[in-house]
């Protein structure tokens, strides 16, 4: 539906974004979300709460709003040079898999001179349990435009 009446709801979605930009706001009401448990394939204990996962169900207008608000994040930091060459989330053309050709190159490049070891580690959770103020100070330090360091302040709030 919402493909369908794009070039209707679009101008109207653009001015709606914008101005919580311009107000740096994200209303209270897009923070709303539907939490659904599902079990999780082949696991043989379902009384094991790792069994599950949880699925958030947000709305489309905080997706959307959410999208917009990274994309200018990186338009802004790519811009001003402020990730380091090693950043793979978030930034345009790299991914895990760029990460990880990047592991593998330079394990390479130092196998013939050096002893090379590997070390990974998955931090469960490590974006859900970020620590908010931190990123906002460095965000600041990089001179992230206020409008937008206030509307990711006002995302990341709780009531």
């Amino acid at each position: 539906m919402i493909k369908k009446s794009a070039h209707i709801i679009f101008p109207i979605l653009t001015t709606i974004f914008n101005k919580c930009t311009e107000l740096s706001y994200f209303p209270s009401a897009w923070k709303i979300s539907f939490v659904k448990v599902l079990k999780k394939p082949y696991k043989t204990d379902y009384n094991d709460p790792k069994s599950y996962r949880p699925t958030i169900s947000l709305q489309t207008s905080v997706k959307s709003s959410k999208n917009l608000s990274i994309k200018n994040l990186v338009f802004i930091t790519s811009k001003n040079d402020i990730l380091s060459r090693n950043q793979h989330g978030f930034t345009p053309g790299k991914s895990t898999t760029s990460a990880l050709m990047d592991i593998t190159n330079t394990a390479l490049q130092y196998k013939s001179s050096h002893k090379v070891a590997i070390i990974t580690i998955d931090i469960a959770g490590a974006f859900d349990n970020a620590w908010f103020p931190a990123i906002i100070k460095q965000l600041d330090r990089h001179k992230v435009p206020s409008d937008i360091l206030k509307l990711i302040q006002s995302i990341y709030q709780t009531e």
